[in-house]
């Protein structure tokens, strides 16, 4: 033990000399060609002089006072979409009122345009969509694993998320800015729709489309376009029936926020989870009033679907502003609104 200890030692002052060694070759390096110009009598290079510039060469260029340049109310962060007293959707603005014109519910603009009738943007964020894609693939890929447990009653669940993703689809393919898998998402919205359409039953054709579709979610989270077929025309009210509608908004309130809101603590913990969640429900409850849609010219089902809305957007805001008793009092009221509109129409 004792001679162990001494090589080590002796390692140890190895490497310290080499260290030192290289420090002081390194400082010699470095002054050595100083010290030799010194004794020679000669100069250490000049640097270059900072450039000089006369204020009047950018007349007509800059602002000389960028505030005084901008004219009208600066814009305030998007934070709500309201909804007034016509039933019409706008985007409001943090603060009050409302900007932009107010959306009609018989359709959305064509794909790729800058307009928002639907009023989308004002119900979910790009990263809010991507998110729900995300875990939309996650939840399939639980559901869709044999064809016996398809069969055995799998496929009513992937209808639900079939159904979802092709909403999504058809949301970011008229998202009025730029979303993760824009350009792919109306060959994704027709795929979807198609799958979500055919898994009404559990047969072991459908699981086989079923796996095809988990492969074209893959490829995109992967960073591939897709090669399908583009479908351009959308018909909303084929998108998602009433049926996994009403099953997503149940499992979105009662099997998600409700829990994640019931506590302080639980509240800090879920808060990107609870946002998203929270945005879902208020796409869910638009999507429910499109023309076309079961109930959309109903005036009681339609007052539902905007209370939905509007404690939604309360969750929201209580995420922003980190309000967890907000957002437990506006998830108690969503509840409500959920079980009475149920109740009435389930």
């Amino acid at each position: 033990m004792g001679r162990m200890g001494e090589v080590v030692e002796l390692n140890h002052m190895n490497r310290s000399q080499v260290v030192a060694t290289l420090g002081i070759a390194s400082a010699l390096w470095i002054l050595l060609p100083l010290a030799q110009a010194t004794a020679q009598g000669g100069k250490l290079p000049s640097r270059a002089k900072p450039p000089q510039f006369e204020s009047s060469k950018f007349d007509g260029i800059f602002f000389p006072d960028v505030n005084a340049a901008l004219s009208g109310e600066l814009p305030k962060s998007q934070s709500t979409l309201q909804i007034n007293s016509s039933g019409t959707f706008g985007n409001a603005m943090a603060g009050g009122g409302s900007s932009g014109a107010s959306g009609s519910a018989a359709g959305g603009p064509e794909s790729g345009s800058g307009s928002d009738p639907m009023g989308w943007k004002g119900l979910v964020s790009p990263t809010s969509l991507e998110g729900l894609v995300k875990e939309s693939k996650l939840r399939l890929d639980k559901i869709v694993t044999t064809p016996t447990a398809f069969a055995g009653g799998g496929y009513n669940d992937a209808r639900r998320e079939f159904s979802l993703l092709s909403l999504l689809f058809a949301i970011i393919e008229n998202y009025p800015g730029e979303v993760r898998w824009k350009a792919s998402a109306s060959a994704a919205r027709g795929a979807m729709e198609r799958t979500a359409a055919n898994t009404k039953v559990g047969s072991r054709q459908v699981y086989d489309e079923s796996k095809k579709r988990l492969q074209d979610l893959q490829t995109l989270l992967n960073g591939s376009p897709l090669t399908a077929e583009v479908k351009t025309d959308i018909a909303w009210e084929n998108l998602i029936d009433i049926s996994p509608l009403m099953k997503l908004l149940e499992w979105a309130h009662e099997g998600q926020l409700a829990k994640m809101t019931a506590s302080e603590d639980l509240f800090k913990q879920n808060q990107e989870e609870i946002a998203r969640l929270a945005e879902l429900v208020a796409v869910l409850g638009r999507t429910s009033t499109i023309e076309k849609m079961p109930n959309a010219d109903d005036a009681q089902f339609v007052a539902f679907a905007k209370d939905m809305i509007q404690n939604a957007q309360q969750i929201s805001v209580a995420v922003q502003t980190g309000n967890a008793e907000l957002a437990r009092s506006a998830a108690g009221k969503l509840g409500q609104s959920c079980a009475t509109c149920h109740d009435s129409y389930r």
